[in-house]
């Protein structure tokens, strides 16, 4: 990913083995460009959906995540900025 400049790569200067990694300008934009594209193929399939499947598949989706002890989205902050 580096090499394909997806990912800035920054060596501490504190230490050699600290490394910080983000996610740069082409990274973004590709990262933006696959999540329109999967949101939009979701969106086909769920319109090929009636409302009792919905229904269904929402309820599936919520039994898998208790089976899973799936933590809510705001667990994951963990503090982080």
């Amino acid at each position: 990913m580096e090499r394909k400049q997806l990912i800035d790569r920054h060596v501490s200067s504190e230490g050699r083995r600290e490394v910080t990694v983000d996610v740069s300008v082409a990274g973004s934009k590709l990262l933006a460009a696959v999540t329109e594209r999967r949101r939009s193929e979701i969106e086909t399939i769920m319109h090929a959906m009636d409302v009792g499947q919905r229904e269904r598949l929402i309820e599936a989706f919520e039994t898998f995540a208790t089976a899973a002890s799936e933590l809510p989205d705001d667990a994951w902050k963990l503090g982080w900025s």
